[in-house]
């Protein structure tokens, strides 16, 4: 190979020398190929698999466009054809009879309000109230003005599939358990009037500090549903970090798990909020061991549901969204760092 990639320098990225030997035959010459766009298309796709040590891929990345003109940083991906044909943005522009993405650009840019329109139509956004315009100032990047005018609660948009189809896929004891879209919405709405129930209003902040599960997903919709704004803390956070964020956001009540299981340690996560100074912990059990001590003003996940559950003959009613502002916050994120991310409806 012309550019003297070397088995030496590929076992410094963490191969073996007869992976490096491998490697550097099944490049073959596409390092030095005159489209290294296309070489390195090739080598992504074909050559380079996840079991080879990143700094491998990085080496024969900067290799193949050691010579890069540009325009532009080299492309870490290429779509292929059928990339492009079944993409989502494909189709969008050619129900609106647009040829190119240069011309969709220039569409994006001169026109700004039908382009959101466009856009807002295309992802089937449910809206209480339309908007007079979906950019009021579209000069104006800071405070474009966003759906103006109009009212809306995003949760409204998530569940548009048929009942029956499958929108939660989980681990279960070996297996996988499939939640369907109507069995989501049902906890979804069994969760708002929980929080309803226990006080939350428009507004009002409720932190999910748990592990990625089934009750962390319908939570999260119930309350953005319920009109409060969901803090999203790490559960990997120590209990001073937590407080921090608990006091930053002004939040008293958080949903979380009794342990956390990962890579076969149990830590606990109950205790840890407890710590924090959480004023009200609902808490989802993770295994089936016997149920820890709850203080007295916090409760079990399955409690606080049936807390909000309606009399009888009113279980099959659903409930009625809160809608907001477009401008409302729905979520809070704090990121693993420092990083604080707002969130709103027409984010």
């Amino acid at each position: 190979m012309g550019t003297g990639l070397t088995i030496e320098e590929l076992v410094a990225c963490g191969l073996s020398p007869g992976a490096a030997a491998a490697l550097i035959d099944a490049a073959g010459d596409a390092i030095d190929a005159a489209d290294p766009a296309a070489a390195w298309a090739r080598l992504s796709r074909s050559v380079l698999r996840p079991d080879i040590p990143f700094a491998a891929h990085r080496l024969l990345y900067d290799r193949v466009f050691r010579d890069w003109p540009g325009p532009g940083p080299p492309p870490a991906w290429t779509p292929t054809e059928r990339d492009v044909a079944d993409a989502n943005l494909t189709a969008f522009m050619a129900r609106r009879g647009i040829a190119s993405y240069p011309e969709l650009y220039a569409w994006s840019v001169t026109e700004r309000d039908a382009f959101w329109r466009a856009v807002n139509e295309d992802a089937d956004i449910v809206l209480a109230t339309p908007p007079g315009r979906y950019l009021a100032r579209p000069d104006d990047p800071e405070d474009p003005g966003w759906l103006e005018g109009a009212s809306l609660n995003i949760v409204a948009s998530c569940f548009q599939a048929a009942p029956d189809k499958t929108a939660v896929v989980l681990p279960d004891r070996g297996s996988v358990h499939k939640v369907s879209y109507g069995e989501l919405e049902d906890l979804t709405d069994r969760a708002a009037r929980a929080f309803v129930a226990s006080g939350l209003g428009p507004g009002d902040r409720v932190a999910i500090a748990m592990p990625m599960n089934l009750a962390a997903v319908a939570a999260f919709g119930g309350i953005v549903k319920a009109g409060g704004v969901v803090v999203g803390i790490a559960d990997s956070f120590a209990p001073y970090e937590i407080r921090v964020r608990l006091d930053l956001t002004e939040t008293t009540t958080v949903l979380t798990s009794d342990v956390v299981v990962r890579a076969g340690r149990t830590l606990p996560m109950y205790n840890k909020l407890v710590t924090a100074g959480a004023a009200r912990i609902i808490v989802v059990p993770s295994r089936d061991d016997p149920p820890i001590d709850l203080r007295p003003d916090d409760a079990w996940w399955d409690d606080f549901l049936t807390a909000g559950d309606p009399a009888p003959g009113k279980q099959d009613i659903p409930f009625e969204a809160v809608v907001r502002h477009p401008d409302d916050h729905t979520v809070i994120l704090f990121s693993s760092g420092t990083t604080c991310l707002l969130y709103t409806s027409d984010a």
